[in-house]
């Protein structure tokens, strides 16, 4: 599938976790560019590593393990700000079929206003929603 992303670290899981409604906050500054490289993207990279090496292959006077970079920054260069808009405009487009609050949360630069909402609107809620569940005798989150 093109532009699939293989993990839940980096904007996929922000998106999962803001969708949800797990992450309220995101320590960052919205003008910051989001890098992502989705798995099309680096597997095509390596079939091209591949091809290169058994058609040129390395003389005897280079280095044996160069080191080779994927991006896709000149294709789609977005920033977190606009990476939050887009993701908010399609979770009310589509919404998951289960979510803890309402789909919210926003980028910070202030460290303690930051901490402060992690602390009061995710790692509270967190602890209550495991003890509901372990007196429920259901796994914890």
């Amino acid at each position: 599938m093109k532009g699939w992303v293989d993990s839940l670290n980096g904007p996929t899981g922000i998106t999962v976790g803001a969708g949800k409604g797990v992450i309220r906050s995101m320590m960052c500054d919205a003008r910051n560019h989001a890098e992502a490289c989705p798995v099309d993207i680096a597997i095509n990279g390596l079939i091209v590593v591949a091809w290169k090496r058994d058609v040129y292959p390395p003389k005897p006077d280079e280095p044996q393990i160069p080191v080779y970079n994927v991006t896709q920054n000149d294709v789609v260069r977005m920033t977190w700000g606009e990476v939050l808009d887009h993701g908010r405009r399609l979770l009310l487009e589509y919404p998951f079929d289960w979510a803890a609050w309402y789909p919210d949360g926003s980028i910070r630069t202030n460290w303690w206003t930051h901490t402060l909402i992690v602390f009061f609107f995710q790692t509270i809620p967190a602890y209550f929603f495991d003890l509901i569940f372990f007196l429920l005798g259901q796994k914890t989150l």
